[in-house]
């Protein structure tokens, strides 16, 4: 503490400039505060990481693992959705109301001028949506985020090389019909789809046909090849020339089957295409994907 002295007998104190520049006591409170205040910074740029991390993969992961998801649509609208930030632009798109995925964007092609006719074109009913990881996983699974789809499209039950079928008949009759047409100068792929499910036939009747076939297209460790001994089967040793859309590809003989034996797995599809075709006379393994001759 500084000297005190009295002032000229005034009686008056005075205290010495030493006690001007003494600190004072920090309360409680303040003291708590200084100590913990590294790790309230360390916590507030941590949040800030996450933040910024959970950002990129929202936005970037949608572009990523892209598959298709089913949906009910129930209702489409015209949506504007804004860059979120004063001064950002505003984009047009598509809002899907479905009854099993939540609410679903849409904005690839759409326009202030056209996001009216879209919608309107949009009628109630089952579509396939392509979805990146982000909004398969954090939209439609975990409803955390509006999942944005990159295409859609009407679901149809059957679709044989491209055209879709109402009944499983009509698909079936047209796929036998295909296949039996694929022959001399008109050769090529005959491609079954049912849902998520696809059948391949490449060849001719002449020469052959590889068969493929996959109870989950999106899945690589998933597909089947006929490579069975039967009857109407490929023989053992070998390759074979077998007629593709671009020429030829040589393919082990054991893959190569008679019309007959090809037309029998086409049945066998259509009895329960969601099913993993037994062995031994289908192969199933992740090396399987790569003698697909239609892709």
């Amino acid at each position: 503490m500084g000297d005190t002295h009295d002032n000229g007998g005034t009686g008056l104190a005075v205290t010495g400039a030493s006690d001007e520049h003494q600190p004072r006591a920090l309360s409680p409170v303040a003291r708590a505060f200084k100590a913990a205040s590294p790790w309230i910074w360390r916590l507030c740029g941590g949040a800030f990481l996450l933040f910024a991390l959970a950002m990129v993969v929202t936005i970037f992961g949608d572009y990523v693992d892209v598959r298709t998801v089913r949906c009910d649509v129930v209702s489409a609208a015209p949506s504007t959705s804004s860059g979120g930030t004063r001064g950002s632009a505003s984009t047009a798109g598509v809002r899907l109301e479905t009854s099993d995925c939540g609410p679903v964007h849409y904005s690839d092609g759409v326009s202030f001028e056209n996001r009216d006719q879209i919608a309107a074109s949009i009628s109630p009913g089952a579509y396939e949506f392509d979805m990146g990881w982000s909004s398969r996983v954090l939209g439609v699974e975990m409803r955390q985020t509006i999942p944005t789809a990159r295409g859609y499209r009407a679901y149809h039950d059957w679709i044989v090389d491209g055209a879709a079928f109402g009944s499983e008949e009509d698909a079936r009759n047209a796929a036998l019909a295909a296949l039996r047409a694929l022959d001399g100068p008109n050769h090529g792929a005959l491609i079954v789809e049912y849902g998520t499910a696809r059948f391949e036939a490449v060849g001719s009747a002449s020469v052959g046909f590889v068969c493929h076939r996959n109870s989950d297209a999106g899945n690589a460790d998933r597909w089947s090849v006929l490579w069975d001994f039967g009857a109407g089967a490929g023989s053992s040793s070998g390759t074979v020339e077998v007629p593709v859309a671009n020429g030829t590809a040589s393919v082990a003989a054991r893959n190569v089957h008679t019309l007959d034996r090809t037309v029998a797995a086409v049945e066998e599809f259509f009895a329960d295409p969601t099913a993993t075709p037994p062995a031994p006379a289908w192969a199933t393994g992740n090396m399987v994907e790569r003698t697909r001759l239609a892709r």
